[in-house]
């Protein structure tokens, strides 16, 4: 993987695939990157999808787990079919695009927002055991 210089200059060269990373590198990874790609076909709530579009990456998905509840397609990403053509398709057309961020995650995804609708959930489910009592 190299330094932080030549891990740059190996993605400026062209795509790069890493495997496993240690977190505390995703977030130089991230900003390294010129797209985000989740070619997973079974998913629940991707972590990685998150990160990859908190950051502001363009990210490509097939539909599944969260993708297509948070991929907003053209802004800032796309759903990519099942297809090695459609995703060879998606990658020219991700990494034709000008460089620079694109629209990140929507306020409703600020983890402040994911505590408060999760604690509504809980206190919802409490009230409803206690009246049940």
């Amino acid at each position: 993987m190299g330094n932080g210089r030549r891990r740059q200059a190996r993605a400026r060269r062209g795509g790069l695939v890493t495997g496993p990373v240690p977190h505390r590198e995703v977030q130089d990874w991230i900003r390294a990157a010129d797209a985000g790609a989740l070619p997973s076909y079974y998913e629940g709530c991707s972590v990685a999808l998150l990160e990859m579009l908190a950051g502001g990456l363009f990210t490509l998905a097939h539909d599944v787990g969260n993708a297509a509840d948070v991929i907003r397609p053209g802004a800032n990403g796309e759903i990519v079919p099942r297809d090695a053509g459609a995703w060879a398709e998606a990658l020219e057309r991700a990494l034709a695009r000008p460089r620079g961020r694109v629209l990140a995650l929507g306020a409703e995804f600020h983890w402040s927002a994911v505590v408060e609708r999760t604690e509504r959930v809980y206190r919802a489910a409490i009230a409803a055991r206690n009246a049940a009592s």
